[in-house]
């Protein structure tokens, strides 16, 4: 089974499905063997041989919640949300210490439809409801924007604004969990030009907050949509999972497992160099910044997220957008779309924050992609 999955990361899958059976043929009583098989068959393009081999790894394993996860993550990709959500309550139930599970549940419930309920947290009456896709998916908070609007900003600015994404009230919570040293994984300082800003980061540990969660899933969830429009517009063949859980995990496949949401703080005067935020090969184009006050463009002046376009030694593009308490501002991670002589193309692109005049900043920053 090793040499299988060595010949799916090779790409040889012809090989791979061989060995696998071959595995399974001599370990049929093996739940782990089971569940490779169905991931390797899966790549193969098999998915209901797949998700029939995930059922056999929980019949000879009941208890098995790598298992339960698994088949939450394939129901989920079909569009069976009602189902993935049922799935991956019981893989909590049994890994109740398992961060990762609670955040990929907390991804599905983001996916649930309105109506039928889901019946509270136990299994009962769930499975007769019907499945639900990303379209009739229930985002609450999210549902009040225009998207199609806001993907025409993203192609024409590289930016856009979601005003008042979050109240005053949720604001508040963000900052007063500065103090809380247990929800913050580890803290970064830069002190100025020559360290790339004057900013404090605190990287949030798992379970992020649930407002963190919720906001990483809906957005996610949006802006998956617009990524792969994007893709199809510049002819690439790369489709991003509809759900945040299926591309966390394509992150931790190629070695990505840090949480990568923070919460920042600027004293008078910080501000945030131009960059980018990835470590690692696995990159989602967009990323979510939310200011949280307390100083406000009107009072303070200047802390606006700003968009460079990275061209050494040439005149550079800067667009620049000011927020106040709970404004959004969805931006491009690393390059931003463009018509170049007709054709579009794309422009690399850098973010940071302009200089604090007025009273310290907090904002809320959330990658979507992990980091390695």
């Amino acid at each position: 089974m090793d040499e299988a999955v060595a010949a799916v990361q090779e790409e040889n899958l012809v090989l791979a499905e061989r060995l696998s059976r071959r595995a399974i043929d001599a370990g049929k009583v093996n739940p782990r063997l089971w569940l490779d098989h169905a991931r390797i068959l899966e790549h193969c393009g098999q998915p209901d041989e797949a998700d029939e081999a995930v059922r056999q790894a929980i019949a000879l394993a009941p208890l098995y919640a790598e298992a339960f996860a698994e088949l939450a993550r394939m129901q989920a990709s079909k569009g069976k949300v009602v189902q993935a959500v049922r799935l991956q309550r019981r893989a909590v139930e049994l890994q109740p210490d398992n961060a990762g599970a609670a955040d990929a549940l907390r991804a599905y419930e983001v996916l649930l439809p309105d109506a039928p309920s889901t019946g509270g947290s136990g299994a009962g009456g769930s499975s007769e409801a019907p499945a639900a896709s990303a379209d009739s998916a229930r985002m609450e908070r999210t549902n009040r924007y225009d998207w199609e609007a806001i993907d025409a900003e993203l192609r024409d600015q590289g930016m856009a604004r979601i005003p008042n994404l979050i109240n005053a009230n949720e604001c508040a919570a963000l900052i007063g969990l500065w103090d809380e040293a247990s929800a913050f994984e580890h803290e970064v300082r830069r002190g100025g030009w020559s360290d790339g800003g004057a900013v404090t980061y605190r990287f949030f540990t798992r379970p992020l907050p649930e407002l963190v969660g919720d906001l990483r899933n809906e957005l996610y969830a949006r802006l998956a949509v617009i990524a792969n429009a994007w893709n199809e517009r510049l002819g690439r063949s790369e489709r991003l999972p509809g759900v945040l859980a299926d591309f966390t995990a394509r992150c931790h496949d190629a070695g990505q497992s840090r949480t990568t949401p923070i919460l920042l703080r600027y004293a008078p005067g910080g501000f945030n160099a131009p960059h980018n935020d990835i470590a690692g090969r696995v990159v989602f184009p967009f990323q979510l910044a939310v200011t949280l006050g307390p100083g406000n463009p009107e009072d303070d002046g200047g802390g606006e997220l700003q968009l460079v376009d990275a061209r050494p030694g040439k005149k550079v593009r800067a667009h620049r957008l000011g927020t106040g308490c709970g404004d959004g501002v969805v931006f491009c991670t690393r390059e931003r779309l463009v018509s170049i002589a007709g054709a579009l193309g794309l422009q690399p692109v850098l973010h940071g924050v302009t200089e604090v005049l007025g009273r310290e900043r907090f904002a809320l920053g959330i990658p979507f992609h992990e980091h390695g």
